[in-house]
């Protein structure tokens, strides 16, 4: 540390004995801003705080990071939260604050960290990212020290979109968070093997299957179909369905290259295609824009964020999900589309390959534009029957994943710990 910050420190010490508690908590707010890494800083702030609150004990808290509004897995997870009489809200971003010295006297003080692009991403430098990273993890470690117990569930290794710094930094930051972690839940056993893996230390303890739910919240809402598509020109065909926010990452070109080979080598392949989400691709629009008119007419394309009862009209009329992505670790795509017993057409990666029991829970190729074409063209020999059968199946393979289920587990495991 610099003479200047060691200065800052001795003045924060000498303000708390002498009772200055606010000046005390603003120089080693100061202290730790400064150097992140020095994370017992951190601590002495929240002491600092909590000498100048009432202590009253609290409810048992969850404070999670980040919350994605439009993403419903963080919602599903917390359902069950007044049966184990938690109290749950999200955090924007970590501030040593009134409200987070408040949960320090909370009855039980749980972290949950979601995705961890939120802690980094907007980085410009390997300095800057590393100094957020560790500023976010410094704190963690304070709220250890106050009894708080960290939980970080495992969404993917990398964002899909990601830099090169942005992955550098990111491998930073998954070997900090599995070090803080006291749980780390996973969707598939692969998911552990894999993090394991890119920390090079073996987690195996700190480990805790938790997988994906189904979304059986959605089986009562009404629904509808999208204005775009008509009903009446795609009835009696096959319909295939890549729906979801549009990003490179899902392969989506590729997947209508794949179709375009079946429609032109097969012209009683009877089959639709449908694509629908928030447009974040270009290439989808460009791939789109080259097909001639014969094979254009039997894709339907929504560019736009569904609502929540289009996006269930779309499944209930599609015969088969399409996922083929390039990159995949967990997938919400495939539960959604198994709650409504539909079949996953997939790549065999990340939990597709654990999770998929080929030709009976759903259907697997290598990954290629080729295997996905030779796939598809199987496909349209099937009967709906045949369809509907490995639907049947990958539901049933799945059935106790509902809301309910998954959140009473993921509460379980904290009045375990506790």
């Amino acid at each position: 540390m610099k003479k200047t910050q060691l200065a800052t420190i001795q003045k924060a010490r000498d303000c708390y004995w002498s009772s200055d508690i606010d000046l005390a908590f603003l120089n080693f707010v100061d202290s730790f801003e400064a150097t992140p890494k020095a994370w017992w800083l951190a601590m002495e702030a929240i002491r600092c705080k909590r000498a100048s609150m009432m202590h009253v004990q609290g409810e048992k808290l969850i404070a999670y990071f980040p919350e994605y509004v439009n993403n419903s897995y963080q919602h599903n997870l917390y359902s069950e939260h007044k049966r184990f009489n938690y109290e749950v809200f999200s955090v924007n971003h970590l501030e040593i604050d009134d409200n987070l010295v408040k949960a320090t006297f909370s009855r039980r003080l749980v972290f949950h960290q979601h995705w961890l692009k939120d802690i980094y991403w907007k980085s410009l430098s390997t300095e800057a990212g590393i100094t957020a990273i560790e500023r976010h993890i410094g704190i963690l470690k304070a709220l250890k020290s106050y009894g708080g117990t960290i939980c970080w569930t495992l969404h993917n290794l990398v964002d899909h979109d990601a830099t090169p710094l942005q992955e550098d930094l990111n491998n930073f930051a998954l070997r900090q968070m599995a070090k803080v972690s006291d749980h780390i839940f996973i969707h598939t056993h692969g998911a552990g093997e894999l993090l394991s893996s890119q920390c090079g230390i073996d987690l195996s303890e700190k480990l805790e299957l938790l997988e994906h739910p189904l979304y059986d919240n959605l089986l009562s809402p009404r629904h509808h179909i999208p204005k775009e598509i008509k009903r009446h020109e795609i009835d009696g065909q096959r319909i295939l369905l890549s729906v979801g926010m549009i990003r490179p990452y899902k392969g989506v070109p590729d997947l209508i290259r794949a179709f375009q080979r079946v429609v032109q080598t097969n012209k009683e392949h009877g089959l639709h295609l449908i694509i629908a989400g928030e447009l974040g691709d270009p290439e989808v629009s460009e791939t789109l824009n080259s097909l001639d008119a014969s094979t254009r007419s039997c894709i339907s394309f929504v560019a736009r964020r569904l609502e929540e009862g289009e996006m269930v009209g779309l499944i209930q009329l599609a015969h088969v999900s399409v996922t083929s992505y390039k990159k995949v670790l967990t997938s919400g795509s495939y539960f959604l589309a198994t709650t409504f017993a539909k079949p996953t057409v997939a790549p065999r990666k990340g939990m597709f390959a654990e999770i998929i029991k080929e030709d009976e829970t759903g259907f697997l190729y290598d990954g290629s534009v080729d295997g996905l074409t030779a796939l598809l063209d199987r496909i349209a020999t099937f009967s709906e029957a045949d369809l509907a059968h490995v639907g049947d199946n990958a539901l049933e393979a799945c059935k106790h994943l509902t809301i309910s289920e998954v959140s009473t587990r993921f509460f379980s495991t904290l009045r375990a710990d506790g």
